[in-house]
């Protein structure tokens, strides 16, 4: 979605795009890709993240190298949140793999012999090794959010693929802003304003979806042994990018930064009918369901921290550390959360420092850290919220009912996940899982109480947010039951 301000795009708000000049760059950039096909090009989803962000704004160096460094790649229009980094939209020459690798399958090499690599091809792929521009991944690489490699994904750009991610987000947050005149002018139908916002909340879910494939995420080189200064084939993704994708990860799934206002709904009116397809019937009206859309993003989000894939490679890198370093001694349990009880309110917002999650003996990213930091994210309530005077609940509780009521659909999809990990994945993750679960159905049998009793008081009743504090016991119940649930069985 070009940003509204771009001048060569918009020349006034709400002017359509100038398509005679975007179209043409565009198709171009998928006709190259289909030229590389046939040349016998593989995708190579590794190439987007040749260049810097200052790379990608300088028109000079991209009307030379290209945004990527193949057109094998795929990627979108470049389109910073900064806009004074606006460079050229689309890729505009061949990259400086496609140019490495086509000398490589059509270079004449005099004496070839069936199934020998000669030396002159040998020296030429041995060359590319320690170059970022010629590095490769194709689609069995995982190119997708279930893959494990953070730096091989469809449609990111830059160095750094999380910077791409949060910069998404960025850009979302600065359209929120002027979606409604950006996109439905005087004298048009409202119907236009649901799909921009829908694309919105798609930023979000692919920014986190992607995001954690740095969570037990793995860097690999194609180089062979030899080749000069070469990466190692397998490296463990960095810690403090771990860190940063979980910060992001954890935000987008406990926050509301990056959502429209609830009062824009009134605003966004559903098509209905035969949508799509050739023949079209699509005049009727419905209400959007914004809010569903944002709780299912959020649960795919959370539930991708947490997939096997993830576990497994924290669970490896856990194992690479401890081999490289005299055996620790064993780590202590996470201390108490200070007095904190499950969930009487939405989150605090994440802090903006790193996220730490690992424990101190290992000194890296770690399966209990990781669970652990999700826990703390989405229960960090002063208990005296819970356990003093109704009025401190419903003070804390106050206008955002409906925003507490999506964390705490939240909380209790975190502890069916808890309880699948707890049953069902390795013996780690099962551990720290239980530990959790069992943590906390000590707190909701207490809270339970501490809620009823405050239900039922005059001081409640008074405050005209008694629902509120019922709403909040019908969850605690919930939890209470599910608890029980997984203990009996």
């Amino acid at each position: 979605l070009p940003h509204p301000s771009t001048p060569p795009l918009y020349p006034t708000p709400r002017s359509p795009c100038d398509l005679a000049a975007i179209s043409p760059r565009s198709r171009l950039d998928l006709a190259s890709a289909q030229v590389g096909h046939t040349l016998g090009l593989r995708h190579n989803f590794r190439a987007s993240t040749s260049y810097t962000y200052e790379q990608l704004s300088d028109t000079a160096f991209t009307s030379t190298h290209g945004l990527s460094s193949s057109v094998m790649d795929y990627i979108g229009a470049f389109v910073p949140s900064n806009r004074s980094l606006q460079g050229q939209l689309y890729s505009a020459s061949v990259g400086e793999y496609d140019w490495w690798a086509i000398k490589y399958g059509y270079m004449p090499v005099e004496g070839e012999v069936a199934g020998v690599q000669p030396a002159p091809l040998a020296a030429l792929a041995a060359s590319g090794a320690a170059s970022p521009e010629l590095r490769f991944a194709t689609d069995e690489d995982g190119s997708r959010a279930s893959g494990i490699d953070p730096f091989v994904s469809v449609y990111d750009l830059g160095v750094d693929p999380l910077y791409f991610h949060e910069d998404r987000i960025a850009l979302v947050q600065q359209l929120l802003t002027k979606v409604v005149n950006s996109t439905v002018g005087i004298g048009q139908p409202w119907t236009s304003l649901l799909p921009a916002i829908t694309s919105f909340l798609n930023v979000a879910l692919r920014a986190g979806a992607y995001s954690a494939k740095y969570i037990g995420g793995f860097v690999f080189s194609k180089a062979h042994r030899g080749d000069p200064a070469a990466p190692d084939p397998v490296l463990p993704a960095s810690p403090t990018d771990q860190a940063r994708a979980l910060q992001l990860m954890l935000q987008l799934i406990s926050q509301s930064f990056w959502l429209p206002a609830a009062s824009l709904a009134r605003l966004m009116p559903k098509r209905t009918g035969s949508c799509s397809g050739l023949e079209q019937y699509c005049y009727g009206s419905g209400a959007p369901d914004i809010r569903g859309s944002v709780m299912r993003i959020r649960k795919l989000i959370l539930s991708g921290l947490v997939q096997q894939t993830r576990i497994e490679g924290l669970e490896q890198q856990e194992w690479q550390r401890q081999g490289t370093q005299p055996p620790p001694p064993p780590p202590s349990l996470p201390a108490e959360s200070g007095g904190h009880v499950w969930g009487s309110r939405p989150p605090d917002p994440v802090p903006s420092v790193a996220i730490d999650f690992s424990p101190p003996s290992v000194g890296g990213p770690s399966v209990g850290g990781l669970l652990t930091a999700i826990h703390s994210t989405l229960r960090a309530v002063p208990a005296a919220q819970i356990t003093g005077l109704s009025a401190n609940v419903t003070a804390a509780l106050g206008d955002r009912a409906a925003d507490a009521g999506m964390a705490y659909e939240m909380q209790r999809y975190w502890v069916g996940l808890l309880v699948d990990l707890a049953e069902e994945a390795s013996s780690e993750a099962a551990a720290q899982a239980t530990r959790l679960l069992l943590d906390m159905t000590e707190e909701i049998n207490t809270a339970v109480l501490a809620v009823g009793s405050n239900t039922t008081s005059e001081a409640a009743a008074e405050t005209s947010q008694l629902g509120e504090l019922r709403a909040l016991r019908a969850h605690y119940l919930t939890l209470q039951h599910m608890l029980a649930h997984w203990v009996e069985h």
